[in-house]
């Protein structure tokens, strides 16, 4: 019989400009991650997601001082990019161009 399992993992979500400005959502995006960070530096067992690497890259740019930590965790496959795409599809819009 084969063994199946399980990962069940921390995500972050942000909608991009849904109430405020991209700028707006910032500091409340960046403590998200920056708790990530910690949780990962805490647990080993730990794994957390980004799900939009817009966010990603506005932390890398405005965090330098965390750029190692962001290389080493994702190094381990701990911290993880799903989808991973710059920004999060909007999947549930019928037609073509979406």
């Amino acid at each position: 019989m084969k063994s199946r399992h399980i990962l069940i993992f921390a995500s972050f979500h942000y909608d991009v400009a849904y109430r405020q400005t991209f700028a707006g959502y910032l500091p409340l995006s960046f403590t998200a991650i920056d708790r990530g960070l910690d949780l990962l530096d805490r647990h080993p067992e730990y794994v957390f997601n980004l799900e939009q690497v817009i966010l990603l890259a506005a932390y890398w740019e405005r965090r330098p001082e965390n750029r190692e930590r962001l290389q080493r965790h994702a190094a381990s496959r701990r911290l993880i990019f799903c989808p991973g795409m710059w920004t999060m599809p909007d999947g549930s819009l019928p037609g073509a161009e979406s």
